[in-house]
């Protein structure tokens, strides 16, 4: 019998701390949105979102000039091809700012808070809502079509070959037409997902569920190619890379999935639960956990560095400039640290007050 009560008890847990967006004293509880674009480093972090110099973390600019207490950016942005990052905010609205200057060019309202990441395609934006939509705008901030589902969604959709790619709450898969949003196929997942889809080219498509199952499924039809059941949770996005998925789960399991043999290959007990992606490097794999220590390891699932960074961690390490940038969730003094190959220190980046 699968282990399912730890893992929903943790996402109880986690929705409160992510959806709670400030506490009493307007100090922020949640972790970071991290985005590089254009030789910038773009920071979501409570009332405010950042420009920063990757190579010094000094900041650019910052929006908005007069922050609102009520208004909370977590999530990652996304930039368009005219230079429009566009963020989404905790109070339902997602923001067009001028990526050169921090101004706000639109507004666009949705129903309920934003908590995935952006997708830009071309000349769409695709920004998925926990109202259970999926809003495609154009850079203008003007919709163009949406799509409802059934529960919120909390991942941040795929893209490939004109086709949409969404998991969502509501324990379905879709594949939707970019053009217009209409619905291609659904798929049953079992239980809800908010990992990402991971997608191998033309083959197929992959993702993990609250449930614990790590699915495959054709990305032509959605039909299911196979399944592999574990006893926790997973929500962070499963990595391909050379027909391995590298992923962790709710229990703090890291796992090197090989997808040809359908099990796993490897398995590394981190000290903490695993909510996001990892950073795949041509030589060694990085990611996060909860025990706030960032853990590398190799392609054999041997330890190289595991520096402790902050109490909790929880986003997924990026890489830019050399240096490997995380978000910090509970330190007074930082926001966000720059760490070179060895996990040292380079910068650092706080609020200014």
């Amino acid at each position: 019998m699968k282990k399912v009560l730890p893992s929903l008890i943790f996402l109880v847990i986690i929705a409160s701390f992510l959806l709670t967006g400030c506490t009493g004293t307007g100090a922020a509880t949640s972790w970071p949105g991290i985005s590089v674009a254009d030789g910038r480093v773009y920071l979501s972090y409570a009332t405010e979102v950042f420009a920063l110099n990757p190579d010094s973390g000094s900041m650019i600019w910052r929006y908005p000039e007069k922050p609102n207490a009520k208004t909370m950016f977590y999530a990652p942005s996304a930039l368009t091809s005219d230079g429009i990052l566009v963020v989404g905010d905790y109070q339902h609205t997602i923001h067009g700012l001028n990526a050169g200057t921090g101004a706000e060019a639109w507004r666009f309202e949705t129903g309920n808070r934003i908590v995935a990441a952006p997708l830009v395609v071309d000349d769409l934006v695709l920004v998925p809502s926990t109202d259970g939509k999926l809003y495609a705008l154009d850079s203008r901030g003007t919709l163009i079509w949406q799509f409802a589902t059934k529960s919120s969604l909390w991942a941040q959709p795929a893209y490939y070959d004109g086709v949409i790619y969404l998991s969502a709450m509501d324990h379905k898969m879709y594949a939707l037409s970019v053009k217009d949003g209409s619905l291609l196929w659904s798929s049953d997942l079992g239980s809800a997902a908010i990992s990402n889809p991971s997608i191998d080219p033309g083959k197929a498509l992959y993702v993990g569920t609250i449930g614990g199952d790590l699915i495959g499924l054709d990305i032509k039809s959605g039909n299911q190619l196979w399944k592999h059941s574990s006893d926790y949770g997973i929500w962070a996005t499963p990595m391909l890379k050379e027909n391995m998925l590298y992923y962790g789960d709710l229990e703090g399991n890291f796992i090197a999935f090989d997808i040809t043999q359908k099990q796993p290959a490897w398995q590394y007990k981190a000290g903490g639960a695993i909510v996001s992606a990892a950073l795949l490097k041509d030589d060694r794999i990085l990611f996060s956990s909860e025990n706030g220590v960032l853990n590398i390891v190799g392609y054999d699932g041997k330890v190289i560095l595991s520096p402790a960074i902050s109490e909790k961690l929880y986003g997924s390490p990026v890489s830019t400039n050399g240096y490997t940038l995380l978000g910090i969730t509970t330190s007074k003094d930082k926001i966000l640290t720059a760490l070179d190959q060895n996990g040292n220190q380079v910068w650092a980046f706080q609020v200014p007050k």
